[in-house]
C-alpha cells in the first residue's frame, strides 16, 4: 500500500481542492491522516465486536468511511488509512462484523439496505463488489458511490504498551490539531491540555490553543504532584490535562462551500479519580476508558485535577478559599462542552461518575451552581457518606473556611516556616512543592467557599435549588468497603483486647457495638470480630448513609430519577486490596472463586465497570467475570445514553449482547430507589430494600437521617 499518498492530491481527486492537515508532527513517527477536514469528512468508525475478553477475534473489526465514494476513491482511502478493503475472502463476517453493521443500522448511522465497498480476491476495479448490511455481497458498478468498509489492523494496546504509532490520525479539536492514534477498539487522545498551568493556590484558566501545528496526544504528561502511590509517571504542578477515548471520529464540512454533516454524537462518560483527595490520576490503567467507550459506545474522557494541599489549602485572606481541585473539574467540563462534539461526544449528554473521592466529587459537582448544565446525569461509586472525625459529624458536610484554616491550614503555614510571614500567600508559593505535600498534615477537604460551593451539603430534600431536579443520580457501594482497610486477625489474637480497640480511627468511638448483638455473636471467634469490625465500618462510612441519601433524595424530588446498588460481585486490583478482599482459590477454581464467601471491599467495582479485569492480565476467576463486566459495562453505559441503566432490548439485540440480554430478562428491570431500594449487582442480581435496617437505626444512621437537615 502506498503510505505516502498525499490528502491533497486525495482529497482533489474526491471532492475537489480541500485544505490538508496531514502536517508532519515533531518527534512522531508513522503515517497521519486527518479526518477532521481530509478527504474523510471525518466520518471513519471503529467497527468492534468487544466482548472484553481482550481477544477480538481476527478480521471481526473493521474502518466505516461514511462519506460515500467511488470503488477507486474508497481503494484509495483505504491505503490511506494503512488499510485495504475488507474481504469476505480473508475474514469471517459472523465473527462480529455482523453485529458491527447491525447496531449501525439500528442507530441510524446507515439505512438498513444500504450497501458497502469491500475488497474482491484480485482487487480489480474491473470486479467492484459491494456487500450489504446481512453480509450478502455481489458485483456492483465501479462509479456508484458508496461508504467503504476498510480493513482494521491495529492492535489491541495494552497498559504497558498504550501507543500504536503506525496508526495516527490528525485531527482538529476547536481551533487546534491534535495528533491521536487507534488501537483495535478505538481513537485515543491522551493528555490534551484542558486549562493552562495554574498558578498555585489559584483557580485555573480554561486553556484555548490556536496553532496550525499538530499537537501529539500520544502519551501521558505529568500526574498533579503527589506523594508516591499508584502514579507512574512524572509528576508536576503543570498537569491539568485530558484523556479521550472514542469509537468515532465525526464528518465537518470539507470547505465553506459545503454543508456540515451532522455527527451521530455519542454520549460522554466523564470518569473523576478517587485517592482520597491526596492522589490519583486520569492514566491510571485500572479505569482505562478504551472498553467501556468501545463496548458502551459512548466518548470517555478523564481529566487530571489537582489533589493534597496544592488542590485544597484554604487561606483566611477571603481570596484564596481552597476547592482548586473543584475548580479544575469545572474547566474539565467546560471544555468538554465547548470541544467534545468534535470528538464525537454529545455535549447534551454527558454522565459525570467517579469512585471513593471522585464520587465525593461527583456529590460536590452537584451541589455547585458554577456546574450547572455541564451535565445530565451522575453516578456515585463508594463514596464516603457516613461518619469522619474531621468534619461535623458526616462526610457529607462541607466545612467552613475557618474551620479547614484553624484544622488544616494553620498548621500547614507553621511547618513550612511561612505562620509569621509578612505575607503568607507569597511565602507558601516559594516552598518546596514537593515537601508541601510529604509533611504529616496535608489539606484535603471541601470547604463551603461561597462560590464553587455555596450550600453546607448536597441538598437531598429539595429541589429548589434548581442544580439537580433535571439530573438523574444512580449511586451505591460495594457491601463490605473498609474491608481493605481492615487487617486479618491472627487466630491467637487476644480477643479482649481486640475488643477494646479494634476499630478504625475515624469509627473508633463505636467500638462499643462489637459487643452488641446486631453486630457479633455472644461468643464471637476473631473471624467473628473481623466480620464485626468490617460490618460496623462500613456501616458507619458508607451503607448507612448511602441508603439515606437515596432515600431522602427519592422522596423530596430532589433529582429527576434516582437509582441504586449495591455490588455483591468484586474484583480488588492488585496492590489495593488485603487477602479477605480476594476471592478465596480453591483446586477446582486456582484463581479465586467468587461463589465462597469473601468481603466485597473499597474499588472492587472499578475495573468491572470499565471492562479492564482481563486488560489488567487478571484472570476470569469462574467463568462469569467478563459476563459480569459486559453486564456492569451495558449498565452503566445505557444509564450514559438515555439515564436509565436498564439496556433496551433492541440495543442489545443489535448488537449482539445476547449474554447481558439473557441476564437482564432473567433478572428482572433494575427500578427506581424510590420502587424498590438498592440493585444487589452480582451474577443473578436482585432488588432488594432496606439492608443493615437495625444495625444503622442503632447507629444513629437511619434512612431519615437526612429528612429536614
Amino acid at each position: 500500500m502506498a503510505h505516502g499518498l498525499s490528502l491533497v492530491v486525495l482529497g482533489a481527486l474526491l471532492l475537489g481542492p480541500v485544505q490538508s492537515l496531514s502536517g508532519r508532527v515533531p518527534g512522531v513517527e508513522g503515517r497521519q491522516i486527518a479526518p477532521g477536514n481530509g478527504p474523510f469528512g471525518g466520518g471513519i468508525t471503529i467497527l468492534s465486536d468487544n466482548h472484553l475478553d481482550n481477544k477480538p477475534k481476527n478480521g471481526s473489526a473493521a474502518l466505516l468511511i461514511h462519506r460515500q465514494a467511488s470503488y477507486a476513491a474508497a481503494l484509495n482511502l483505504c491505503e490511506t488509512l494503512g488499510e485495504g478493503l475488507w474481504n469476505s475472502n480473508m475474514a469471517k463476517f459472523t465473527d462480529g462484523l455482523n453485529n458491527s453493521l447491525s447496531y449501525q443500522s439500528f442507530i441510524g448511522a446507515v439505512s438498513p439496505g444500504q450497501l458497502f465497498w469491500t475488497g474482491n480476491s484480485g482487487n480489480a476495479t474491473a470486479d467492484c463488489r459491494a456487500m450489504d448490511i446481512q453480509g450478502n455481497t455481489k458485483p456492483a458498478d465501479c462509479t456508484l458511490e458508496l461508504p467503504a468498509l476498510c480493513t482494521q489492523s491495529a492492535p489491541v494496546s495494552s497498559q504497558a504498551n498504550n501507543t500504536a504509532t503506525s496508526y495516527l490520525v490528525n485531527h482538529q479539536v476547536g481551533k487546534q490539531v491534535y495528533t491521536g492514534y487507534r488501537d483495535a477498539f478505538v481513537w485515543k487522545f491522551r493528555a490534551i491540555r484542558y486549562a493552562a498551568q495554574p498558578t498555585r493556590f489559584e483557580h485555573s484558566t480554561l486553556f484555548e490553543p490556536n496553532g496550525a501545528t499538530p499537537i501529539p496526544a500520544l502519551t501521558s504528561k505529568a500526574d498533579c504532584l503527589q506523594r508516591v502511590g499508584e502514579v507512574q509517571s512524572g509528576s508536576g504542578e503543570d498537569c491539568l490535562f485530558l484523556n479521550v477515548w472514542t469509537p468515532s471520529l465525526p464528518q465537518h464540512a470539507l470547505n465553506s462551500s459545503q454543508a456540515a454533516i451532522k455527527p451521530s454524537l455519542k454520549p460522554v462518560m466523564f470518569y473523576v479519580y478517587g485517592g482520597g483527595f491526596t492522589s490519583g490520576t486520569s492514566n491510571n490503567g485500572n479505569a482505562d476508558g478504551t472498553n467501556l467507550a468501545s463496548r458502551g459506545d459512548v466518548v470517555a474522557v478523564t481529566p487530571n485535577y489537582r489533589v493534597s494541599t496544592l488542590g485544597w489549602m484554604a487561606f483566611d485572606d477571603g481570596v484564596h478559599n481552597g476547592n482548586y481541585g473543584l475548580g479544575d473539574l469545572i474547566n474539565a467540563l467546560t471544555w468538554v462542552q465547548k470541544n467534545i462534539k468534535d470528538l464525537g461526544g454529545d455535549p447534551e449528554k454527558v454522565t459525570i461518575f467517579g469512585e471513593s473521592a471522585g464520587a465525593m466529587l461527583v456529590r460536590a459537582l452537584l451541589a455547585s451552581p458554577k456546574a450547572q448544565g455541564l451535565f445530565y446525569a451522575a453516578i456515585s461509586m463508594s463514596g464516603p457518606t457516613g461518619l469522619s472525625p474531621n468534619e461535623h459529624g458526616s462526610t457529607s458536610y462541607y466545612n467552613s473556611i475557618n474551620f479547614e484554616f484553624e484544622r488544616t491550614s494553620k498548621s500547614i503555614l507553621t511547618k513550612m516556616g511561612c505562620w509569621n510571614a509578612t505575607n503568607q500567600l507569597a511565602c507558601m508559593r516559594q516552598v518546596n512543592a514537593t515537601e508541601l505535600i510529604y509533611i504529616d498534615n496535608v489539606a484535603n477537604s471541601l470547604v463551603q467557599d461561597g462560590t464553587l460551593l455555596t450550600s453546607r451539603t448536597l441538598p437531598l430534600n429539595s429541589s429548589t435549588s434548581g442544580y439537580t431536579a433535571n439530573v438523574t443520580f444512580m449511586t451505591g457501594t460495594n457491601r463490605d468497603e473498609l474491608g481493605v482497610d481492615i487487617d486479618p486477625i491472627p487466630i491467637d489474637a487476644n480477643l479482649t483486647d481486640l475488643f477494646t480497640r479494634r476499630l478504625p480511627g475515624n469509627v473508633g468511638d463505636l467500638s462499643r457495638f462489637l459487643r452488641s448483638p446486631l453486630f457479633s455473636p455472644t461468643s464471637p471467634s476473631p473471624q467473628d470480630i473481623l466480620n464485626a469490625t468490617i460490618r460496623i465500618a462500613t456501616d458507619a462510612l458508607y451503607t448507612c448513609l448511602e441508603q439515606a441519601t437515596s432515600y431522602t433524595a427519592s422522596r423530596h424530588n430532589a433529582f429527576k430519577e434516582v437509582y441504586s446498588f449495591q455490588f455483591n460481585r468484586t474484583y480488588n486490583p492488585p496492590g489495593y486490596t488485603k487477602p479477605h478482599c480476594d476471592a478465596p482459590k480453591t483446586s477446582d477454581r486456582p484463581n479465586g472463586d467468587p461463589d465462597a464467601e469473601y468481603f466485597k471491599c473499597h474499588a472492587g467495582e472499578k475495573m468491572i465497570v470499565f471492562g479492564n479485569v482481563l486488560r489488567a492480565g487478571l484472570k476470569d476467576r469462574d467463568g462469569l467475570d467478563v459476563r459480569f463486566m459486559q453486564l456492569a459495562v451495558d449498565y452503566w453505559s445505557a444509564f450514559a445514553r438515555k439515564r436509565d441503566p436498564n439496556p433496551e432490548r433492541g440495543y442489545l439485540q443489535a448488537r449482539g449482547y445476547w449474554g447481558t440480554l439473557e441476564e437482564t430478562e432473567r433478572v428482572g428491570r433494575w427500578v427506581e430507589a424510590k420502587e424498590a431500594g438498592w440493585r444487589l449487582l452480582q451474577w443473578g442480581g436482585r432488588q432488594q430494600g432496606v439492608v443493615e435496617g437495625a444495625q444503622c437505626e442503632a447507629l444513629g444512621l437511619g434512612v431519615g437521617y437526612f429528612e429536614g437537615r
